[in-house]
Formats: C-alpha cells, sequence, structure tokens
C-alpha cells in the first residue's frame, strides 16, 4: 500500500519508527509548513490498525491516506507461517 502522511514535525521520529516496524519504506520525506508529509509504501498485512496507532502516536495530529500501490511477493519465512496456520485451520491440505 501507498501511504502519505501529514505530520507535525516533533512526531515525526515515532512515526518513521512505526513505519519500519510494520516493514514500510519510506520514499520521500517533504518540509510543509510546520511539518513533514511522508511517502511510503507499507504492506497491507501490516497496516491492520493503523489508523489508531497513528491517531495515539501523534495526539490526533495528523492526517493520511492509503492507496493501493502493487502487488509483491511474501517474504518466505512469513510465507511458511501462513501456509502452517492455514494448514492448522484445516483450509489447506498438509503435503
Amino acid at each position: 500500500m501507498r501511504l502519505d502522511i501529514d505530520i507535525a514535525e516533533e512526531r515525526f521520529g515515532a512515526v518513521t519508527a512505526d513505519l519500519g516496524r510494520r516493514r514500510g519504506r519510506i520514499s520521500a520525506v517533504e518540509v510543509r509548513n510546520k511539518g513533514r508529509h511522508v511517502v511510503a509504501e507499507v504492506p497491507l498485512s501490516g497496516m491492520r490498525g493503523y489508523a489508531s496507532d497513528l491517531r495515539s502516536l501523534t495526539q490526533g495530529h495528523c492526517a493520511f491516506v492509503m492507496d493501493f500501490q502493487r502487488y509483491a511477493i511474501v517474504p518466505e519465512e512469513q510465507a511458511t507461517e501462513i501456509v502452517a496456520k492455514r494448514q492448522q485451520e484445516g483450509k489447506i491440505p498438509a503435503r
């Protein structure tokens, strides 16, 4: 997913650290007025609960837009976990 985030300068570090935790990659940072505009790509799986978390990190002083960017291959370690979980649930037959 592509994220466009407008944040206050003093919250920039906390928001970028949170994006890193979600396996996000920042592609652009612009200074705007008294804040920053961040453009990043983050996997959709990492975006669950993002609005609430971002509101908490910034005390509600932010805005973001999320748009579909592209499909990408899931990392091998994560793919193995997903398959194992689906097999336990009976959604995928064991090989």
